[in-house]
């Protein structure tokens, strides 16, 4: 894509945080949240340390929101970030509440409710009344709920 430019450099066509939330029609937190996790349009940052704002290019905005393909679900803006929180250390993997355990594993946290209260579902612990999960029991079972298409399978 080309767009046009300044003598720095800078897009010519440079939107301030809260129009770009707007062109793409995301709320402002969840444009700055994946500004914030890398997984956002690009960010230009104009100004000095004590009065910076921060700008997105109209262009790339109008592109972005052109191709549905290139845009993230509220889901998978959720699961990136409690992964990257995994990465950083924000996270215990041995202690996953229910809500976290929901995003990791793509269901709802109603489901996960539902599931326990049934006797089904995924292995959990209780500390009081606080309802916890491990991740590698996540990952058990996800993987027993893969199925597998072969001869023979299916109808």
């Amino acid at each position: 894509m080309n767009i046009p430019s300044n003598e720095l450099g800078l897009p010519t066509d440079l939107v301030a945080e809260v129009e770009a939330a707007a062109v793409l029609g995301w709320p402002l937190p969840v444009l700055i949240e994946r500004r914030e996790l890398g997984i956002g349009p690009r960010c230009y940052v104009l100004g000095d340390t004590d009065h910076r704002q921060l700008c997105y290019s109209q262009a790339e905005l109008n592109a972005l929101r052109a191709d549905p393909a290139n845009l993230l679900t509220r889901a998978d803006a959720a699961r990136l970030r409690l992964n990257h929180q995994l990465q950083k250390g924000g996270f215990n993997p041995d202690r996953l509440t229910p809500a976290q355990a929901a995003i990791l594993i793509g269901l709802s946290e109603a489901t996960l409710n539902t599931k326990r209260s049934r006797g089904g579902g995924i292995a959990y612990f209780k500390q009081g009344r606080r309802v916890f999960y491990r991740l590698a029991d996540l990952e058990h079972y996800q993987a027993s709920r893969t199925q597998r298409m072969g001869k023979g399978a299916g109808a």
